[in-house]
C-alpha cells in the first residue's frame, strides 16, 4: 500500500504566503513555496545491502521497490526505537517513509504477538 503526502509551506518575512518565487515587492522579500513530499511504502523485505546503503521491497502488487537509507534514518521495531538490522530481516513486513528521491526518513516493522 503506498500513501502520498505533501505538504506545501509558504513563508515570507511579512506573514504573506506567495508562491511565486522570490519577489521583491514594495520593500517585502517573499520566500518560495516548498513541496516537502512524503510516500509511505509496505512491503515485504526482499533484500537488504546496508554497505551500500539501500534495500528491497516487495509490494502488495507484486513490484519491487529500491529503498535507501542514511545515517538519518530512524527504525522502530514494535514502536521502539531499533537498529536497522533488527527492523530489516528478510521476508519481514516493514513499512518505510520516503521521499521523492526514494531515501527513507523512516523504517518500521511490527512482529507478531
Amino acid at each position: 500500500m503506498n500513501t502520498l503526502n505533501l505538504l506545501v509551506i509558504g513563508i515570507s518575512t511579512t506573514g504573506a504566503a506567495t508562491g511565486a518565487g522570490l519577489l521583491a515587492q514594495h520593500g517585502e522579500i517573499a520566500l518560495p513555496r516548498v513541496a516537502v513530499f512524503a510516500q509511505t511504502i509496505s512491503g515485504v523485505v526482499a533484500s537488504v545491502d546496508l554497505e551500500n546503503g539501500s534495500f528491497t521491497l516487495t509490494t502488495e502488487d507484486g513490484s519491487t521497490e529500491t529503498i535507501t537509507v542514511t545515517s538519518e534514518t530512524a527504525y522502530a521495531l514494535d514502536g521502539e526505537k531499533a537498529t536497522a538490522e533488527e527492523v530489516l530481516e528478510m521476508g519481514a513486513a516493514v513499512e518505510a517513509t520516503v521521499n521523492e528521491l526514494y531515501e527513507a526518513s523512516s523504517v518500521s516493522r511490527t512482529t507478531d504477538g
